[in-house]
């Protein structure tokens, strides 16, 4: 995630930007942190916890197919770029 802030005069910025009248402004990078989990593992793992606990976790059959949908949606679109690469 990239932000704009003043320019410090304390220390040299690593990077900045010219912004014509409004001045310099320097360019801060923050890499995004992410989740590690795997949702699909999640998934699973819940729709064991139901079976176990004999609740509703909202897993419903209708979900699960369009979850499988949208996968394979996405695993076609991998497949057409990569083959598109090579």
């Amino acid at each position: 995630m990239f932000s704009l802030k003043e320019v410090s005069k304390s220390k040299k910025p690593e990077f900045t930007l010219n912004l014509g009248s409004s001045g310099d402004k320097e360019v801060i990078y923050q890499q995004p942190k992410f989740d590690v989990s795997n949702p699909v593992q999640e998934e699973v793992k819940l729709f064991i916890q139901s079976i176990e606990d004999n609740t509703d976790n909202d897993l419903t059959i209708p979900k699960a197919l369009y979850s499988i949908e949208i996968a394979q949606k996405v695993a076609q679109k991998v497949q057409a770029v990569a083959k598109m690469i090579e």
